[in-house]
């Protein structure tokens, strides 16, 4: 049944043989091969990297981040004049964090806010028994800026929250 599919299908009266038969195209009639087109321009990688290690912030509010790295030359994303935000200019651009935390119970979360706003797939949330059980949380997302934004990430967790160590990278695409 499934070969008359396929030679209705494809017309080629093939039976779906790995290389004996049009599955792969190698029976299949085809002209010359055309010229190579020209090379495209080189892509461009650009990110910025932020660092957290052993901050605390109260439940809402946000973390202080130190530029670890950048290549952005437009300033794309910078920090903003408090440390806790991320200045992004209108594009796209991945955003991510990976950190490490404790110190808050039942509920340790993060998120990553723009202009205040929570980026809800940015959440990331895990249950803890006690003030010394260390988590690993971490999102990513793609997000567009359409004006000026400021970006920050924010403690969602029910009490005070250690951050032992954390990075947030911001990629445009």
């Amino acid at each position: 049944m499934f070969e008359d599919f396929y030679s209705a299908f494809y017309g080629c009266g093939c039976n779906r043989q790995r290389n004996n038969g049009c599955w792969y195209g190698s029976n299949s009639i085809r002209g010359p091969q055309g010229p190579r087109g020209p090379q495209g321009p080189a892509g461009q990688f650009i990110l910025a990297e932020y660092a957290i290690t052993n901050l605390t912030a109260a439940t809402n509010a946000n973390y202080p981040l130190t530029s670890y790295y950048t290549n952005y030359t437009n300033e794309e994303a910078v920090l903003d004049t408090t440390g806790s935000g991320i200045i992004l200019q209108p594009g796209t651009y991945v955003i991510e964090y990976y950190a490490t935390a404790t110190g808050s119970t039942p509920t340790v979360s993060l998120a990553m806010f723009i202009n205040g706003t929570v980026i809800t797939p940015t959440t990331a949330t895990q249950t803890t028994a006690a003030d010394t059980d260390i988590v690993n949380l971490s999102a990513k997302h793609i997000i567009t800026v359409t004006n000026q934004a400021t970006l920050q990430l924010r403690n969602l967790s029910t009490d005070e929250l250690l951050v032992q160590n954390a990075t947030l990278f911001v990629t445009k695409i």
